[in-house]
């Protein structure tokens, strides 16, 4: 249901998620994500009581006219059924504890000037999906028609399928309800494309593609995955160089999942593995093989593929992830001693390895592809001189599009013109306004 949520914003593409615990802690390693991630909102969901009800079974104390407490979920089913329970919101004070500390990690968006309480801008978000514009961007855009649109569906409740949701996204739950019940796709077809390190890879198998395509189109020449935002707009941008090329994530937990969700997002490439993937041969066989394509093809690219877990132990992590390695044929070390025979040992594939990727820093981002004539604000100051500097770093604007003379050589280009207009700076992780007064000095 998380990933459904988010789906309606950008496709969930700039989201990570969050876990936490009965009392509001998060763990130290989804902190250190967090962190690194740098989101521009911290927001919680607060879901209506039927839904909170259908995801966490008597989380909410409910009671008769007579004061009785319902604990049975055939009474709970009727009492909320009745016509004068009003589906509102439920406010979860763990969650706002958890939002709380998370928000204390990193710099969200603030607003409020010098001499006021900060604020962030936007702490929740609805559940319902509607056609009314969303708080961070328009939610629930169309369904496109042209295009074969690869989705998860929250209807499906295998491992596979929430570890492929990863990369394609999850079709929003009030979507789904008008399309066809799809059946659940094969496990294996889902996590040979799970584990294909190219984040933007459309090689899926047929069958996969009928199972998981949401789009009208029946060719695969357009296929795109649901977080790809279908309409533009949106551009994933690669600024720094990690040999950390990827992770792995396996064990059971929340927490191990949203690890692989951050790994996606910060790395370019995160998967989660279950240790029941793990156990069921015909899945593992294919992972097995799968995980050592994309630790070759990883260290092509002078990387590694990171094998971690937030709930083990190195040497649960080791003893769980034996299924993953294949043999290895050494020469005897020592002939003279007995005989020249080759040993057999397990290792794991090539650019493989065991260990938590180092998150300084994100690898990716995403940003919104700015047409001609988008205009940036920016803090400055003025030296004695005159010469003027920016306060804060800008990233390169990247050109959405080949810009090129009728009949010349493809050269792509952009244009930047830079003006001192008056006055102000946006409230931006809580910067002040700054401008300019008739001498030209900072004020």
């Amino acid at each position: 249901m998380a990933i459904s949520v988010t789906g309606k914003y950008w496709g969930g593409a700039g989201f990570i998620l969050v876990p936490f615990k009965d009392d509001g802690t998060v763990a130290p390693e989804i902190i250190d994500v967090v962190a690194a991630y740098d989101p521009d909102h911290v927001v919680t969901v607060r879901l209506p009581l039927s839904e909170m009800e259908r995801v966490n079974p008597g989380f909410v104390a409910l009671r008769s006219e007579d004061g009785k407490l319902l604990v049975e979920a055939e009474e709970r089913r009727s009492y909320l059924a009745r016509p004068y329970v009003i589906d509102l919101p439920v406010q979860d004070s763990a969650a706002l504890k958890a939002r709380a500390f998370v928000a204390a990690a990193c710099t969200p968006f603030r607003y409020g000037g010098p001499d006021e309480v900060q604020r962030e801008s936007i702490e929740h978000l609805d559940f319902e999906v509607g056609a009314r514009p969303g708080r961070l961007i328009a939610a629930a855009r169309p369904m496109p028609s042209e295009s074969v649109v690869l989705a998860g569906s929250e209807t499906w409740t295998g491992s596979a399928s929430l570890s492929l949701a990863i990369r394609t996204g999850m079709l929003p739950f009030a979507l789904e309800k008008d399309q066809d019940e799809r059946e659940e796709p094969d496990e294996a077809q889902m996590m040979r494309l799970a584990l294909d390190p190219d984040r933007w890879s459309r090689k899926a198998p047929g069958g996969l593609v009928e199972r998981m395509n949401v789009g009208g189109a029946s060719t695969g020449e357009k296929t795109y995955f649901w977080c790809d935002e279908p309409d533009g707009g949106l551009t994933t941008l690669r600024y720094r160089f990690s040999i950390d090329g990827g992770a792995v994530v396996v064990g059971d937990t929340a927490e191990d999942f949203a690890l692989a969700y951050a790994y996606e997002r910060l790395l370019g490439f995160g998967v989660w593995l279950s240790s029941e993937m793990l156990t069921n041969e015909t899945v593992a066989r294919t992972i097995r093989l799968e995980l050592a394509n994309a630790g070759m093809r990883v260290q092509g690219w002078a990387g590694r593929l990171l094998l971690s877990s937030s709930s083990l132990d190195r040497a649960e992590l080791t003893g769980l992830t034996e299924v993953l390695c294949g043999d290895s044929w050494d020469a005897n070390p020592f002939p003279a001693a007995s005989t020249d025979a080759i040993g057999r040992s397990k290792s794991l594939p090539d650019g493989v390895e065991l260990g938590v990727p180092e998150l300084r820093l994100g690898l990716h981002q995403m940003a919104v592809a700015e047409p001609p004539e988008t205009q940036l604000s920016v803090p400055v100051s003025v030296a004695q001189d005159g010469t003027t500097f920016m306060r804060a770093p800008l990233a390169t604007p990247q050109p959405v599009a080949l810009i090129r003379p009728k009949n010349e050589p493809v050269r792509p280009y952009w244009y930047i013109g830079v003006n001192f207009w008056e006055t102000s700076m946006p409230h931006g992780r809580g910067s002040h306004r700054f401008s300019f007064n008739q001498s030209g000095s900072l004020s």
